[in-house]
């Protein structure tokens, strides 16, 4: 490793202006300014072998067109040095990288990468540095016009339809909670524009226009408004060689002039409303947000900053006065307290989902009384204690954060955009540090709150119906245009159409693409790292050890195996697994539980799942996992057993609302994410491993809360005997599982506690679960959803298939993606992205927020026919074969590696597969290729396929499915079914 630099020392046109370190991550850091250009770059140097290379521009928001999201995309789309716009998901799915993206938020923008070889992102940083600093959208108006909108007619007789990539990106992206935060902080700082949609509101994108969007770049993308961050084992005198000599070194330093922040903030009080279209027949009930913002007063340091931060997670508390007034106001709402930075200033936000409209003023005086509470009493130091511990146990565990460098990089570049200091991890590690107790939290609530001048309170409310008559609007607008077109414009724009759909497909140019390949496939070093691992068996019962580098820590899970209860019943199962930990026990409050909770399990969870075993048996569980500090196992067991077996399930207001909350979140869950809904219906029908779900997650979830909720009222006794039984029957040592990791004196002092645990569990016999009564979904389904867009599955077991699970899916998935899918879906159709998962449960397919359904599953129908017509050279395949490479070498963190090589002991993912998965995707040929077509040839015949769209999505399209369901109302047979 090069020798750190010292202040003052300069290095190919960069300077040293500060050196420090981030002690948890063993890391020193040097911010450097390139004195030609004025760019800064910090390097955060360690051992990591995962580098990461990110630059990032502050990028203000003044208005809903969305420019710095749709820069954000169209800098990935070619430059000077490389125009063709095809090769960014080339780079992605070809290159030996861990990372590579970029994300767009309110007031800056950045462009993050990894990789485990400085070759490979030496060569990356050539393709982000010129894509941000001289694109070809600046030369070629169809990147624009890919990327943002522009309007297309497949044929004469076709309808003239509007899309782009982030115009149905943000179509599905929009949320009603969003919408009341921007209204809120807009009227807490007027003038200051934050009711702006950073990424684009749909109806505004449309209005944008090449020359605004490259002359928004020509004012922001500037080296001066920059900061370049490079992390890890990095030789990084080479990184500022290559940044100053082609990049840096003949670009003078333009200063980029920020909006000046707004002035004084006058006193008052503003109140708005605003409404969020949604489809006609949704819920209204319990489906609005509503937030009260206090504008924090100017001129806190950065210690009052973290004091206030972690002020918000206090409050934020279910134990905190705030949370225990919101159970007895709101008992069905979901409260939460943020501290944000904005451009025009720091606010504390005290936020709640599901409330319904007029129960605002009702919140107000919740967090009001809350607020002089704490100005009178203080907070409780047991709750103030617990929350720091947590605080404390975050920063212990950052190491085990996936794409590590790219996650710090991120967080420093948001501070820097928002004028923050850059040493927040040591600063933050050193204020926790000093906290012994509560007065500094009760003075700057008093401070910050207590006198603050100026509020407002914001309510966002659903307006159904809404959404129809806007996307009627748009198009009966173009219906009108196609009309007013001459038959000579009609021709010209098919045309247009059809070339910018052959442009959007062309493959990646070769001479370009020969810049990124510095690595082979046959010289990467087969390495696995492992963990010594050691089982127990004791009677009916696993343990399972594994040691880690990491002192001072265990990782606990527990999988309690779910024996003889009727799979109609499993919902009642997750009720426990969603609500125990905030209900009280039959020794302890609500506060208490919660608090403790905070105290002593940190990262604790508590799901149902299952795991197919080495001889390929489901074994179906409830697993509980926790990470404590060495010396508190006895405190931390004894309070997992509290939770789990004596949670106390009487029927009471709060529970009640508790469960009609569990309803309202369920359906929203899945009106965000309707993907996961067909995952979870689509898998369930040929693999068991998915069944259980179906009556505990998404669709059949709800309708289980709506019959609970009818017996808890009516029959609450009933309700609460049922839960007594479903947690007695978790109550079983026979076929648990029992798995730590940690130091092997950490696990050695946690022994006694954990046998104890065990042994104070029954040992009945066990019993199997029968699926059988389960009615499962139909092959072909169609699903009406509160969406403005489509997702579209196809999916399949390998056994159907034909094939077996094998390490040479991986590239072949990236190859696919990259050369055919992409091209298809994304480039020529406006689908945002594509989710693809080959792997041991088989191959899925799903469009994600597509435009499309009939040409989506067309594409997809076609996948065979096309890979037995491609001509593949093997030299061809050798940049997936690394991509894919790269993320089974990709390290884990310690405690996150030890845990993993445990229950590797149970499904055989352990280090001998991944050391044979290496050797397969080396393995991959042109051959394989061909004996794949097959499969999906296969694919299309015997796949489940289902589509989430809107109600008039799906009966436009109705004879695509054998059964079209309402997840939220009943089903519908096909016609000729009735």
């Amino acid at each position: 490793m090069n020798q750190f630099p010292r202040t003052g020392d300069t290095l190919y046109g960069f300077e040293v202006l500060e050196t420090g370190e981030i002690h948890m991550l063993g890391a020193r850091t040097a911010l450097w300014k390139h004195r030609k250009s004025g760019a800064h770059l910090l390097l955060i140097q360690n051992a990591d072998i995962n580098r990461s290379f990110t630059v990032a521009y502050r990028t203000p928001v003044t208005d809903s067109k969305g420019k710095p999201h749709i820069l954000e995309h169209s800098c990935l789309n070619g430059s000077g040095l490389f125009p063709d716009p095809n090769l960014f998901f080339r780079i992605a799915h070809g290159t030996y990288n861990t990372y590579i993206n970029a994300l767009t938020a309110d007031h800056y923008t950045a462009y993050p990468m990894a990789s485990l070889s400085d070759e490979q992102l030496l060569a990356l940083v050539d393709y982000y540095m010129d894509g941000t600093l001289d694109p070809q959208l600046l030369r070629d108006e169809r990147v624009f016009m890919r990327e943002a909108w522009r309007k297309e007619m497949e044929d004469e007789q076709s309808p003239l339809v509007l899309t782009g990539t982030v115009l149905n990106e943000m179509k599905g992206s929009l949320t009603l909670e969003a919408a009341g935060e921007r209204a809120g902080l807009n009227a807490l700082f007027p003038g200051a524009s934050l009711d702006c949609v950073a990424g684009g509101d749909p109806e505004q994108i449309a209005d944008l226009t090449w020359k605004e969007l490259c002359d928004y770049h020509r004012r922001w993308y500037r080296p001066s408004n920059s900061l370049i961050l490079l992390y890890g084992k990095t030789d990084y005198p080479r990184y500022l060689e290559k940044l100053d000599r082609d990049f840096l070194g003949t670009r003078d330093c333009e200063t980029a002039v920020l909006p000046s922040r707004i002035g004084r903030i006058e006193p008052g009080f503003p109140r708005v409303r605003c409404s969020f279209p949604v489809e006609a027949g949704s819920e209204t009930q319990g489906r609005s947000f509503v937030q009260y913002a206090f504008a924090v007063p100017e001129g806190q340091t950065p210690d009052e900053e973290i004091h206030l931060q972690i002020l918000a997670s206090v409050l934020a508390h279910e134990a905190s006065p705030f949370g225990q007034r919101m159970r007895d106001l709101l008992p069905g709402a979901t409260p939460d307290v943020l501290y944000q930075f904005t451009r025009a200033g720091s606010a504390m936000l005290f936020q709640a989902e599901h409330v319904d409209e007029g129960d605002e003023e009702t919140f107000r005086q919740a967090v009001d009384q809350a607020i002089g509470e704490i100005r009178e009493h203080g907070l409780d130091p047991e709750l103030v204690e617990a929350v720091v511990s947590e605080k404390r146990f975050t920063h212990l565990l950052l190491s085990e954060a996936d794409d590590l460098g790219v996650s710090v990089s991120v967080a420093l570049a948001s501070r820097w955009a928002n004028g923050r200091t850059l040493d927040i991890f040591d600063r933050m590690d050193r204020v926790l540090s000093e906290m012994n107790d509560a007065e500094s939290f009760r003075k700057a609530a008093c401070d910050a709150l207590a006198s603050c001048h100026r509020r407002s309170l914001a309510l966002a409310v659903p307006a159904p119906g809404e959404s129809e008559k806007r996307e009627l609007a748009v198009k009966q607008a173009l219906e009108a245009e196609k009309k007013s077109m001459t038959r000579q414009q009609i021709r010209r724009l098919v045309r247009r159409t059809r070339e910018f759909s052959a442009w959007s497909a062309e493959e990646a140019d070769a001479a370009q693409w020969q810049r990124f390949r510095v690595l082979r496939p046959d010289n990467l070093p087969e390495e696995v790292m492992s963990c010594p691992v050691h089982e127990d068996v004791v009677e009916n019962t696993r343990f399972i050890d594994a040691e880690s580098a990491t002192s001072g820590l265990i990782y606990n899970r527990m999988m309690l195996p779910i024996s003889g209860i009727d799979p109609q019943d499993l919902g009642y199962l997750t009720i426990h697994c969603l609500l125990a930990g905030s209900l009280p026990t039959r020794s302890m409050t609500r506060e208490e539980v919660a608090t403790k909770i905070t105290h002593l399990l940190n990262a604790f969870s508590l799901r149902d799942g299952c795991t197919i075993l080495k001889d390929k048996t489901p074994y179906f569980h409830t697993t509980v996992q926790w990470i404590n500090l060495e010396g508190e196992s006895e405190a931390a067991r004894r309070l997992a057993w509290e939770i789990l077996f004596e949670t106390d399930y009487t029927v009471d207001g709060t529970l009640l609302s508790m469960l009609g909350n569990l309803k309202s979140r369920t359906r929203a869950s899945a009106e965000d994410a309707p993907y996961r809904v067909l995952m979870t219906r689509a898998m369930a029908v040929e693999n068991p491993k998915f069944r259980y779900r179906l009556p505990g997650k998404g669709p059949g979830f709800y309708e289980f809360l709506t019959r609970v909720l009818r017996q808890a009222r009516e029959t609450p006794e009933a309700f609460t005997a049922k839960m007594r039984g479903i947690v007695g029957r978790l109550r079983t040592r026979n076929g648990l599982v029992a798995m730590r990791a940690g130091d092997r004196r950490s696990l050695e002092s946690d022994t006694q506690a954990l046998r104890a645990f065990v042994a104070a569990l029954p040992n009945p016999p066990a019993a199997p679960l029968d699926f059988s009564g389960i009615a499962l979904p139909k092959h072909r389904e169609g699903l009406k959803m509160e969406s403005k867009v489509a997702y579209n599955l196809l999916f399949a077991p390998l056994e159907k298939l034909g094939l077996r699970d094998d390490g040479a899916l991986r590239p072949l998935k990236l190859w696919l993606t990259a050369a055919y899918l992409t091209p298809k879906l994304r480039q020529a159709h406006g689908a945002y992205d594509i989710i693809c998962e080959f792997d041991e449960d088989g191959i899925l397919l799903i469009s994600y927020r597509d435009p499309e359904i009939r040409e989506t599953f067309r594409i997809y129908e076609e996948m065979g026919a096309w890979m037995r017509g491609q001509n593949i050279e093997p030299e061809a395949l050798r940049d997936y074969i690394l991509s894919a490479y790269s993320d089974l070498a990709q390290p884990s963190g310690p405690l996150t590696l030890a845990l993993n090589d445990a229950v590797g002991v149970l499904d055989g993912d352990d280090a001998q597969k991944r050391l044979r998965e290496m050797r397969e995707v080396k393995a991959f040929t042109p051959e394989r290729i061909r004996r794949y077509a097959e499969a999906f040839d296969r694919l299309s015949k015997v796949g489940v396929r289902s589509t989430a769209a809107s109600a008039a999505a799906i009966d436009e399209n109705r004879d695509l499915y054998d059964a079209i369901l309402c997840p939220f109302g009943k089903e519908e047979a096909r016609p000729e079914d009735s």
